[in-house]
């Protein structure tokens, strides 16, 4: 700052101001990397006097607990113990866990690396079992419980985080009363600053509020809440959590911001924000004695951008089962006893068996939940040679490595093929019954329309290239995908962009790719064309609105405009640079 009030000439034209820039940048730089190992350092420091394997237990705890919590938000959300333990050991058995020498100094970068990896691979894991506004609750939770393990947040300051200053009984005409509150400052907040200066970190927050009132009205006004450095150097001891809490007091309305960025400092990138979904990992939820199903999201909420049975069929053309696919439609005269017939076929010939619109269903049938059982229940043996006797493994000891060679039974030594799946498709509507065998054993997982724009272009842009990025010129393919992206997206601000909410899927986009596909082979100019025809042939027959047909045109005419202007090329640039494609 010196050197900027000493200099004569203009700043842009300063080479000393412009070097000396450089060189502060570079020492900030070094300073900030010195604190991170410093905290570092004081947060690991706890592994140096208890066994570090006891503290990644205690954060895998931590996580289970956060499971349990957000279990109560959805009658449909079930988490066991040993299927908790069996996808921790899943994820353990991926990574190197061969200690390094404690000589080599290494140790406790080792333990630390583990114990960010194990959160991280759980998290990803469980994530698509939950609904965006859950997972991201359990982001939140999951941050809290490394701190607890960590000692960096006490019960009482998550008490004061989790239900405020009103239920304490506390006399506040004992504190100073003779601090005037500044015009800003709400009634009951300043009441909830005079309990908080009961804690050490705290004392004399008051009075620091009136005499810097204009620095602490400003940071309170900041989008970067806990991120940002605390106003008065007197205060610049807090930590997050409690920083966490002030901003809770002020603006409790900020409380997602606030959630979000307690994880952002907390764990970093540890924990991804919005993952993208992809056909392997989706897959790796399924076993051939463990059913999977599909919760579509609630009446009201943004439709369904791509159906499962789309994930399912992906699924099945990577591992060679298209034409294994049986797919069982509910809710109109259901046949339980056909229903259990291809049950067992499809268990036995090692198909796919698909039951669509589950909660369509009037009843489940005892005699099906009394077979679903028996598959849930599977045990694992070797099948014997002639006079010997079956060696027998429980399935749910849930063995890290388990030999190919194994079989799997049903209690009426029914075999189970290695091949089957059994794909349930389940609508999550309030009211609507789920036998407890399926709530307790059957693996749930949430589809939901992205509620970022990027994950949004990023899925249509790869579903536009699946199905026909050979016959679609990449121009016309990449502005169709915006398109549909900007679509879907304007479903998640509902009556705000729209009359009504419309249900467009992949279907419509493929429908959109087919026009241009005819288009092109016909015409040599089809841009002209495309924009009259896509709305007709894709998207105009979900319409209800004259309002929404006008929108619906002016967006189709943004996206597809003439290659003469910058439109184009600046939607072309923006997905390849989200989508990280070339």
């Amino acid at each position: 700052m010196d050197k900027v009030i000493q200099t004569a000439t203009s700043l842009l034209n300063d080479k000393i101001i412009q070097t000396a820039a450089v060189e502060s940048q570079d020492t900030k730089e070094q300073i900030h990397s010195h604190l991170k190992i410093l905290n570092a350092s004081k947060k690991t420091a706890i592994g140096v006097n208890e066994d570090p394997y006891v503290i990644i237990s205690n954060i895998g705890s931590e996580m289970y607990w956060a499971l349990i919590q957000i279990c109560r938000l959805n009658p449909l959300y079930y988490f066991s113990k040993t299927s908790f333990m069996k996808v921790v050991r899943e994820v353990l058995s991926k990574r190197n866990l061969r200690v390094r020498s404690l000589g080599t100094g290494r140790s406790t970068d080792h333990f630390m690396d583990l114990m960010y990896y194990l959160m991280s691979e759980l998290y990803k894991y469980f994530r698509w079992c939950l609904c965006v506004q859950h997972a991201r609750l359990y982001r939140f939770l999951v941050a809290v419980g490394h701190m607890k393990v960590m000692h960096t947040v006490t019960k009482l300051e998550w008490e004061l985080f989790l239900r405020g200053t009103q239920d304490l009984k506390y006399d506040v005409s004992a504190q100073n009363t003779s601090v005037l509150k500044p015009s800003w400052v709400s009634h009951e907040t300043w009441e909830s600053c005079s309990i908080l200066e009961m804690l050490p970190a705290f004392r004399n927050l008051r009075i620091s509020l009136t005499k810097n009132a204009n620095q602490w009205r400003e940071y309170f006004g900041l989008s970067s809440t806990v991120i940002s450095a605390i106003p008065c150097s007197s205060f610049a001891h807090l930590t997050t959590f409690q920083r966490a809490i002030l901003w809770k007091f002020f603006q409790p309305h900020k409380l997602s911001v606030i959630m979000n960025d307690v994880v952002s400092c907390e764990l970093g990138g540890t924990l991804t924000r919005d993952l993208r979904l992809n056909i392997t990992s989706l897959f790796n939820y399924s076993w051939q004695n463990v059913p999977v199903m599909f919760l579509l999201p609630e009446d009201g909420s943004p439709s369904l951008s791509t159906h499962p049975l789309y994930w399912i069929e992906q699924m099945a053309g990577q591992h060679q089962m298209q034409n294994k696919i049986h797919v069982i439609t509910c809710g109109a005269h259901d046949d339980m006893n056909k229903i259990q017939n291809d049950l067992q076929m499809s268990m036995s010939k090692g198909r796919w068996l698909v039951l669509n619109n589950c909660h369509l269903l009037e009843r489940w049938d005892s005699e099906l939940l009394k077979f679903l059982l028996q598959l849930i229940t599977a045990y694992k043996a070797y099948l014997p040679t002639e006079g010997a006797s079956i060696a027998v493994s429980k399935y749910d000891v849930c063995h890290v490595l388990e030999e190919e060679t194994m079989t799997v039974l049903t209690n009426s030594e029914l075999i189970i093929h290695r091949d089957f799946r059994l794909w349930l498709i389940f609508k999550n509507n309030p009211g609507v019954s789920l036998p407890g065998i399926l709530r307790r054993y059957v693996t749930k997982l949430v589809i939901e329309t992205p509620s970022m724009l990027q994950n949004t272009l990023h899925h249509s842009y790869k579903q536009a290239q699946t199905k026909l990025g050979d016959k679609v010129r990449a121009e016309r393919l990449t502005l169709l995908a915006a398109l549909h992206s900007i679509l879907l997206h304007r479903q998640h601000y509902r009556n705000w962009a729209q009359a009504h909410s419309y249900n467009w899927t992949q279907a419509d986009l493929f429908a959109a790719l087919q026009t241009q596909v005819k288009l092109q082979t016909t015409w040599d100019d089809s841009g002209s064309l495309l924009e009259l025809l896509i709305g007709v042939t894709a998207y105009s027959g979900h319409l209800l609105d004259r309002g929404d047909q006008t929108a619906l045109d002016s967006i189709i005419n943004h996206c597809l405009r003439s290659s003469k202007g910058q439109s184009s090329k600046g939607i072309r640039s923006l997905i390849t640079l989200l989508v990280g494609t070339k």
